[in-house]
């Protein structure tokens, strides 16, 4: 089997090339295929002469066709024992040799992540930033806490302001319906007592709304149009009379003591006015103020020399990145199949990862974190060469499918070279009984060794 060649470029020539590669692939091997077959035979062959030729026992013929095929032996186990043995790891280990090299280095980064956090403990600097950091972090919350309290108040206060002109819109509704009915009343002869008892009720809601007829008559088509131009003055009047503008929303006691627990955290926000608000206006005062406030809370950050920053920097960006990387790993381990190169292209930029935290973290802190300095595994990153394979089933000792593996590509090999004796003895005791007797078979192999 001939190894895959990685082409260290993209685009439509690395396609041609990668093509290229795969096509030259097939051909070396079917190549070598044959190549193993002729030297099968030619060992089979050479069995058959030495079997027929020879007068010594079965036993004592072994030796010597042993001693002089030995090299076609050897040369026939490396071309297709080892290439059946890919085979068959390939199908058997390779998927578990690639999970236990993601879990590994999984394993890796996150005990990376650990080291990092221990070796910083051990730096002052690290610590008493991270002590500041807190500090500052909780008064950052305590003062968003007392920022979200006096909006949420504020709110309420504008719902408050909302509520009140629904009712005042309501009340004058109600009253124009009492005063309409007893005009519309059929018992009635348009504006009567009862109805001008109505109308200075709706009046002392609406002060601005004029009388236009004091007709007490029974002339309903005239009643009409007098309610027609009241029920005009009435919607007018009822919208400029009762309106946000006119209604206060100063801020309330409770507002103001959530603004006091906000202010006494940090001298950098300011402090509430005392003018009147009305409700049309409070929203837009209060979202000033909060997004003054949101302004200066983010600004409450403690203050760091250039060591502790880096320090600092370099954690959280190792956590976010190991974070993520891991993430990435154990999906790759959850996922039913997975080709061999989407795993690898995983596992090379987590070993990249590893080895670029870890030389950057001993220069950031100038300590020695006492980790390998590569965690990359050579035979797992070119797991397809036949070298690795033989590497990695070695390490895989224990393991009952590595001598399963080495012993179903010898026998095979020993299969082989065992059918091509028996049909060579067959074609030899069929010629020995041919008319053609005399020309026994003779071995006139270019491999023969003298």
């Amino acid at each position: 089997m001939v190894d895959s060649i990685p082409v260290p470029f993209d685009g439509l020539a690395a396609k041609g090339t990668i093509a290229f590669y795969n096509f030259a692939a097939v051909v070396a091997a079917a190549f070598c295929a044959i190549f193993a077959v002729v030297l099968a035979k030619y060992v089979a062959s050479e069995r058959v002469n030495l079997v027929a030729n020879a007068e010594i026992s079965y036993s004592s013929r072994i030796l010597p066709w042993v001693a002089k095929v030995w090299p076609f032996l050897l040369i026939l186990l490396f071309l297709s024992a080892l290439g059946t043995a890919r085979t068959i790891f390939s199908f058997t280990q390779e998927k578990d040799v690639l999970t236990d090299a993601v879990s590994e280095t999984a394993e890796h980064l996150r005990n990376l992540d650990r080291i990092i956090i221990a070796r910083l403990n051990e730096l002052p600097e690290y610590t008493d930033q991270k002590k500041l950091e807190a500090t500052f972090n909780e008064t950052q919350r305590r003062a968003q806490l007392s920022l979200n309290q006096f909006s949420e108040e504020m709110l309420r206060v504008e719902r408050a302001g909302e509520r009140e002109l629904q009712e005042q819109h309501i009340m004058v509704e109600n009253l124009w319906r009492n005063f309409e009915n007893e005009v519309r009343n059929p018992a009635n002869c348009g504006f009567g007592p009862v109805a001008q008892k109505h109308f200075r009720e709706l009046r002392s809601a609406l002060p601005d709304l004029t009388q236009t007829s004091t007709t007490a008559g029974c002339d309903k088509q005239k009643d009409q149009e007098v309610l027609r131009s009241y029920r005009l003055q009435v919607d007018a009047l009822k919208h400029s009379t009762y309106k946000l503008e006119k209604l206060n929303c100063n801020f309330s006691p409770a507002a103001i003591n959530h603004w006091q627990d906000l202010t006494s955290l940090s001298d950098q926000f300011p402090s509430l006015s005392t003018q009147d608000y009305n409700c049309s206006d409070i929203s837009g005062a209060v979202d000033k103020l909060t997004a003054e406030a949101s302004k200066n809370i983010s600004l409450l950050v403690p203050s760091s020399s250039d060591t502790s920053t880096a320090l600092i920097q370099y954690q959280k960006n190792a956590q976010d990145q190991i974070k993520a990387q891991t993430a990435v790993l154990e999906d790759v381990n959850k996922a039913s199949s997975i080709p061999t190169n989407a795993v690898l292209s995983e596992l090379r930029p987590s070993w990249e990862l590893y080895r670029k935290l870890l030389a950057e973290g001993e220069s950031v802190t100038g300590l020695n974190f006492g980790l390998d300095r590569e965690i990359k595994r050579d035979e797992v990153e070119n797991i397809q060469s036949m070298i690795n394979i033989l590497l990695i089933l070695a390490k895989r000792w224990y393991e009952p499918w590595t001598y399963i593996t080495l012993l179903m590509a010898i026998l095979l090999d020993l299969i082989l070279i065992a059918f091509f004796y028996r049909h060579l003895s067959v074609s030899a005791r069929k010629a020995s009984t041919s008319p053609y007797d005399n020309y026994v078979l003779q071995n006139s192999s270019p491999f023969d060794i003298k």
